[in-house]
């Protein structure tokens, strides 16, 4: 699933407990036509002694971005580390990629995305070849951090990224919360 057919938003999740509701887009299969809409679907689903029960506060991540204001990303993969004060984040779906890189992040605060020392970029790709980037002549933008934790870090950020690579024509903007889980 891209993350462009669907949501799950999940409601409550306790260590008995997971419930949630989702609504989806199927395409057809092989040999038929059409697509299904499924709105309002709900689920909850005990957890029993010995399950998984609820993950750690360090542990899952999520990126979720509009793109010029109708495109709606959300990330069905999610990596990232901070290797002495560089945090860097890719997100991806089958058909697009969100990534950034910052330097010299050491705590809670706003981040102004610039080529220039200290390097903090964001860089968005169709999959195929075409990226916009925000460290190129009309971009821009900012990070926000607003947990900057042991456990996650997490934030917002805004940019407009311009087409340099691969096809990629004209600017487009993206705004979007992230949140990072640093366990391994």
């Amino acid at each position: 699933m891209s993350g462009q057919a669907g949501v799950i938003v999940i409601t409550a999740l306790t260590s008995t407990r997971i419930a949630g509701a989702f609504q989806f887009v199927a395409d057809p299969m092989t040999g038929t036509t059409g697509t299904r809409t499924i709105t309002d679907g709900v689920f909850d689903i005990p957890i029993s002694a010995g399950g998984a029960g609820v993950a750690a506060a360090n542990k899952g991540s999520s990126t979720t971005a509009t793109i010029n204001g109708s495109e709606t990303f959300v990330a069905s993969s999610v990596a990232g580390s901070l290797s002495g004060n560089v945090f860097t984040l890719v997100a991806s779906t089958l058909v697009r990629n969100v990534s950034m890189s910052l330097a010299n992040v050491t705590s809670t605060g706003t981040y102004t995305l610039s080529g220039s020392t200290p390097v903090r970029t964001l860089f968005v790709g169709n999959g195929v070849g075409a990226v916009w980037r925000s460290d190129t002549t009309g971009g821009s933008g900012s990070v926000v951090i607003s947990t900057f934790s042991p456990d996650r870090i997490a934030g917002t950020f805004t940019a407009t990224v311009i087409g340099t690579a691969g096809g990629a024509s004209g600017p487009l903007t993206i705004s979007g919360s992230f949140s990072f889980g640093r366990g391994i």
